[in-house]
């Protein structure tokens, strides 16, 4: 797959499928953002190509669109990034983490991360400064 740029915004995705369909290409699709705030998806000037032919074969390095030859990159997939974790590879909706953790000196496995539990002494300190989180930001302070 590769991307292009570059592309009016009123080009019309059947007018481009079919005059890419010539160059060997098997699908064009314009890539979308979303709008801040109002939920819907904004036109680009980018399109992703898939190009006929085996996997991992040399990309085409121009594809003629209308009167201007564009130059075709790579595509590559976007890395998702947790909002709640702030880890790579999965989205908040899909976060097993819990929104704290203790730090690694109060848990068992002496680790931020894994399958540690917090030891006995520093149960109550955690659950009291874990409690505070949500008491805080209502409270008039």
């Amino acid at each position: 797959m590769g991307d292009i740029s570059n592309v009016p915004i009123d080009y019309e995705d059947e007018e481009i499928k079919t005059a890419l369909e010539e160059q060997g290409i098997v699908e064009a699709r314009r890539i979308r953002r979303k709008n801040e705030g109002r939920g819907e998806d904004i036109r680009t000037n980018m399109l992703q190509l898939t190009f006929k032919g085996e996997l991992g074969q040399k990309l085409t390095d121009r594809v003629k669109l209308g009167f201007v030859s564009h130059p075709v990159r790579p595509f590559y997939r976007s890395i998702y990034k947790c909002k709640k974790c702030y880890r790579l590879g999965h989205l908040q909706i899909f976060c097993k983490s819990h929104p704290w953790s203790a730090p690694a000196w109060m848990k068992s496995n002496n680790e931020f991360y894994g399958q540690g539990y917090i030891l006995g002494e520093y149960y109550q300190i955690w659950a009291d400064y874990f409690a505070s989180l949500f008491i805080f930001p209502t409270s008039d302070v």
